[in-house]
């Protein structure tokens, strides 16, 4: 067995910043998590050079990238290329979850069959809102769940039957007007190669391959956990990848990469010192922990939580914020006040002079695109002045 490759965190962290095209801006190829709110096109302008909201508005209305279920089932923006694979991750994830909750309910797979045959003729057409499906659909086709079904999140039939058609490749979700940030979708018929996946196997060799190449080296525990399998699932595709151990000074984790990677990861190209991300930032949300991409003096700091909580960021499992990567490191928060119409930073780590000037020469010009194109910095459509106000003053609270 040949010698593992050795190198130091902040190389490693400088050659995660070039996989992830935060480096160079190109082409963006990354899974970008897609909730609605403004984080899904700060994250494709990290990563697209010359990037505008037109730009990202028209890969979709011409299909380039699509809407689908992904990596742990979550809704995402993947390139065309990805989808058949992407969408066979997702839907199989959210159809096992799925299964077992409707089994609570006395929900049958043949009951949702049945409906989904009666939506697939008012599709022919064109796409369709929910709400104008259920008002073309025959009386008593959807099925209220009552209150049981709404603590599962299942109102009625349709929602679920329409995931499994998708599921299926027989049908696609498209935003509503081509709004991204809008969370609202019309269904429409699909003409994806259902096919194009051929089983489980594939499925998870075309994920792992995805993953390590748009990531760059990463734990057994950070591919299975991003992915949604059970590491006994993930980890067979570290051999059918061929993938070679990298030895990282100072974490006590085996990371692994991909043969392609051995030649370059000692010798990243340059990065720039300075690159804002976005909410669930595929370079954040791709690890089981944001501390590789800490300095561990820093782990004590704290910052605000999933539900309006603080904890040091030793304990967190994921940032609830937009991150400033100095030097492919986590260095602070930022976002946009669109009341004072600016942005806004902080950092835990010392930001004077240069390093200082720079961060605002990057929030000032990020700041800028979102009161140009939304005139706000929402996460999602519905998050409240509540939330927002808080995570503006956790950004705030870390001083500059």
């Amino acid at each position: 067995m040949s010698t593992p490759v050795c190198v130091d965190l902040k190389t490693l962290r400088a050659f995660w910043v070039h996989v992830q095209g935060l480096g160079r801006p190109g082409k963006c190829t990354a899974w970008l998590h897609a909730i609605g709110g403004v984080d899904v096109f700060l994250a494709s302008r990290a990563r697209t050079k010359a990037f505008t909201r037109a730009k990202l508005d028209r890969s979709v209305a011409t299909d380039k990238v699509r809407i689908v279920p992904g990596a742990r089932g979550c809704t995402m923006l993947v390139p065309r290329r990805d989808v058949p694979v992407a969408r066979q991750l997702g839907s199989t994830i959210y159809r096992k979850r799925t299964d077992k909750e409707l089994a609570k309910i006395d929900v049958s797979g043949r009951e949702l069959a049945a409906l989904g045959k009666k939506v697939l003729p008012l599709l022919a057409a064109g796409g369709l809102e929910p709400a104008a499906l259920r008002a073309a659909l025959p009386p008593k086709a959807i099925r209220s769940l009552g209150e049981p079904g709404k603590r599962l999140g299942h109102s009625t039939t349709l929602p679920v039957a329409l995931r499994y058609l998708e599921a299926e490749g027989r049908i696609r979700r498209v935003p509503i007007g081509g709004r991204l940030d809008a969370e609202r979708y019309e269904w429409m018929l699909d003409d994806t190669d259902a096919s194009a996946v051929a089983d489980s196997t594939d499925v998870a060799t075309l994920v792992g391959r995805h993953y390590f190449t748009t990531t760059g080296p990463a734990t057994l525990k950070d591919f299975a956990t991003w992915a949604g399998f059970a590491q006994r699932d993930a980890k067979p595709v570290l051999e059918t990848l061929k993938l070679q151990e990298l030895e990282v000074r100072g974490p006590k984790d085996t990371y692994w990469m991909l043969p392609s990677q051995v030649d370059t990861v000692a010798k990243p190209p340059a990065v720039p010192r300075v690159v804002l991300v976005s909410l669930r930032d595929p370079i954040l949300d791709a690890r089981t922990s944001p501390l590789p991409l800490i300095d561990e003096e820093h782990w004590g700091v704290r910052i605000e939580s999933w539900g309006s909580t603080t904890k040091a960021l030793r304990d967190v499992s994921s940032i609830h914020g937009r991150c400033i990567l100095v030097d492919g490191a986590v260095g602070g928060l930022w976002d946009y006040d669109p009341d004072a119409d600016v942005g806004v930073w902080g950092t835990f780590i010392p930001a004077k002079g240069a390093l200082k000037k720079e961060i605002q020469v990057q929030c000032d010009a990020a700041a800028a695109f979102l009161s140009e194109e939304f005139g706000h910095a929402l996460i999602y459509p519905m998050e409240n002045a509540r939330s927002r106000a808080s995570r503006l003053a956790s950004v705030r609270g870390l001083g500059t």
